[in-house]
């Protein structure tokens, strides 16, 4: 598989784990539903060790300081507030 791919996926991995704590989260702080958190963090580990040979082989292709996007910007994130407003 070519470094790009690998970049590409490496980035959207990290994502589905990210989006599978706030799941959990959710299921913890808001639903307090106790098997619904187990559950979402069993997956997340699933995910994790399933695609943790792909994980390892990506990492060496992050290249963040030359990232094309890392400077994107829009009009509203150079408007922040600091919590709590």
């Amino acid at each position: 598989m070519n470094g790009a791919v690998l970049r590409l996926l490496d980035a959207n991995l990290n994502r589905a784990r990210e989006a599978l704590r706030v799941l959990e989260d959710y299921a913890r702080f808001v639903l307090d539903d106790d098997a619904l958190c187990a559950g979402l963090k069993e997956l997340r580990h699933e995910l994790a060790s399933a695609t943790r040979s792909v994980g390892a082989e990506a990492i060496v292709f992050r290249d963040t300081p030359n990232d094309v996007g890392r400077e994107n910007k829009t009009p509203a994130e150079m408007l922040r507030r600091i919590w709590p407003m």
